[in-house]
C-alpha cells in the first residue's frame, strides 16, 4: 500500500519548479540578459499555471467539490489557499527581481519606458507598430451589447476597460495578440530594427492577478 503524502500535489509541485526558475532570474551570477530571460519564462510558466491549474481547482471549491482523491489527497478548499498564497509570494519576489535587473540594466545603457517617457520619433514607431502588427489582430468585444458574456480564448490576453463616449458608459473586453506583439519591443537606437523582448510586463505597469477573486 502507498503511504500517504508520498508525493506533492501536482500545483504546489508546478509552483515549485517556477520557483526554481525564479531562482535563477534573480541569481547575480547569472548574466543580465539571461536573467530577464528567465524572468520571461517565469511569467509564462505562471500565466499556463492560472489558466489550467489554478483554475480547475478554483472552480471545483466554488462548486463545493473538496476533490480528495482527484487532488492526491488535499481538500480543494485547502489547496486553493495554499496555491494563491504561494503564487502572491511568487508574484511580489518578481516584482523585486524585475527591479534589480530593470537599474542593472540601467547601468548599460537599456532602458524600460513606458508612453509617459518616449520621444517623438519613438511615440511615430510606436503608433505604427501598433498599426501594422497589433491592430489588425485586436479583438473588442462591447459587454453592454450582449445578453451574456462571451467566452474567452484560455491562449489570448485581455484587457477589460471602462469606455464614457458622449456621455454613455461602456464596459469593453479587448483582447489582444501575445505571440505578434509580445509585452515588450527591443530597439536598437538609431535604427528601424526590432524585435520582441521577453514577454513579461515591468512592475509600474504590470496589472497583478486577483488570484482570490
Amino acid at each position: 500500500m502507498i503511504p500517504e503524502n508520498q508525493y506533492i500535489d501536482r500545483e504546489k509541485s508546478w509552483l515549485a519548479f517556477n520557483a526554481r526558475v525564479l531562482q535563477e532570474a534573480g541569481d547575480e551570477n547569472v548574466p543580465l540578459l539571461d536573467r530577464l530571460r528567465f524572468l520571461g519564462i517565469f511569467s509564462n510558466n505562471s500565466d499556463e499555471f492560472f489558466r489550467v491549474r489554478y483554475s480547475a481547482v478554483r472552480r471545483l471549491a466554488i462548486s463545493g467539490i473538496a476533490g480528495e482523491k482527484l487532488l492526491g489527497g488535499s481538500t480543494s478548499f485547502q489547496l486553493l489557499k495554499d496555491i494563491t498564497t504561494t503564487a502572491i509570494r511568487q508574484q511580489s519576489e518578481s516584482l523585486r527581481i524585475l527591479s534589480v535587473i530593470e537599474r542593472e540594466l540601467e547601468k548599460e545603457n537599456i532602458f524600460m519606458v513606458d508612453e509617459t517617457e518616449l520621444s517623438e520619433e519613438q511615440e511615430a514607431f510606436i503608433r505604427e507598430f501598433f498599426i501594422q502588427k497589433v491592430s489588425p489582430a485586436l479583438v473588442t468585444i462591447i459587454l453592454n451589447d450582449l445578453a451574456e458574456f462571451p467566452l474567452l480564448k484560455d491562449t489570448s490576453g485581455y484587457l477589460a476597460v471602462k469606455m464614457v463616449l458622449k456621455a454613455t458608459e461602456k464596459t469593453v473586453v479587448a483582447g489582444f495578440p501575445q505571440d505578434e506583439s509580445g509585452s515588450a519591443i527591443c530597439r536598437h537606437r538609431n535604427s528601424n530594427h526590432h524585435q520582441p523582448l521577453c514577454r513579461i510586463a515591468t512592475g509600474r505597469r504590470q496589472a497583478v492577478r486577483d488570484v482570490v477573486g
